[in-house]
């Protein structure tokens, strides 16, 4: 990279490349929820999940469905949250708490489509 390059790149220019890498050979609809959804409102959630990302390429080179299902979660967790929340001040009751929204969330759908069995039971 040249000097005058350098210079222009910015720290935006920056997590749009991590992004581009971490959604590398995914849907579109990946880049959309990172750079529209989590990026406007918590910069450091969608680099937190780039560079999980990335790590998790470089050790363990994951199938692309585990990322999109890795990118969904941590995307939805953050948007749980309004992105008012950085992954690392979540505590154990944060997590807790949206796993039981979750799963009541699911538990309406299933009721809501009529479905006879439930697959995600909360216990206390």
């Amino acid at each position: 990279m040249s000097i005058a390059n350098a210079a222009i790149t910015t720290p935006s220019s920056e997590i749009e490349r991590k992004i581009q890498n971490a959604i590398e050979g995914l849907p579109f609809e990946y880049f959309k929820c990172l750079s529209e959804r989590i990026l406007p409102g918590c910069i450091e959630n969608a680099q937190t999940i780039c560079d999980y990302i990335s790590a998790l390429k470089s050790e363990i080179n994951p199938s692309d469905c585990y990322r999109k299902s890795t990118i969904t979660l941590l995307c939805r967790f953050s948007i749980f949250f309004k992105n008012a929340k950085l992954f690392k001040q979540i505590t154990r009751e944060d997590i807790l708490l949206s796993l039981i929204v979750f799963a009541e969330l699911r538990l309406q759908t299933h009721c809501i489509n009529g479905s006879e069995h439930i697959t995600f039971v909360v216990c206390n």
